[in-house]
This record gives C-alpha cells, sequence and structure tokens, in this order.
C-alpha cells in the first residue's frame, strides 16, 4: 500500500507541477500580449504625430555630408607612390567588377 501512496503522491505533485507551468505560461503570454499592444499603441501614435526617432533619409545624408566635411579638414598623407595608386586602381576595378 506505501507504493500506491508514494504513487499516489508523485502524480498529484506532477499534477501540481503542471498547473503552475500552465498557469506561468498563460500570465507570460498574457503580459506579452499587453506589452505588444502597447508597442503598436505607441507606434501608430508616433506615425500620427510625424515624430519618428528612426534615421529618415534626410538625416542620413545630413550625417553623410557632415562625415565628409569632418573628413575634408583632417590631415592628409603626403603624396601617393605611382605604385600605390596603380594598386589601387586595379582594386576599384577589381571591386567595381564584382
Amino acid at each position: 500500500m506505501d507504493n500506491q501512496t508514494d504513487s499516489t503522491r508523485e502524480k498529484s505533485l506532477e499534477i501540481q507541477i503542471q498547473s503552475r507551468v500552465e498557469s506561468e505560461l498563460q500570465r507570460l503570454q498574457s503580459r506579452e500580449s499587453q506589452i505588444l499592444v502597447d508597442l503598436e499603441s505607441k507606434l501608430s501614435e508616433t506615425d500620427k504625430n510625424g515624430d519618428t526617432k528612426g534615421l529618415g533619409r534626410k538625416q542620413v545624408q545630413a550625417e553623410i555630408d557632415a562625415l565628409k566635411e569632418r573628413l575634408e579638414h583632417m590631415p592628409r598623407m603626403g603624396k601617393i607612390d605611382g605604385e600605390v595608386e596603380r594598386a589601387r586602381r586595379e582594386v576599384v576595378k577589381c571591386l567595381r567588377l564584382k
């Protein structure tokens, strides 16, 4: 009979564990759904207001222009050797073909 009691306890414990796992899974799914709803709401508000924090085309172009300007003001190395210039052209040619 002691064997049946152990078996019964084990089954009962297994059922409790499954119930807790299922309950926690439902809680997490509910939380995840709420987070998704909140994010979609914020995204739609942002779209309506036109206030996007992502980089738009104009912002990216402005950053590129700023980087170009910074590069122009940086000190440059001396005149490039003819052989280095020829190698550079070959690399550029190779990259353009691929």
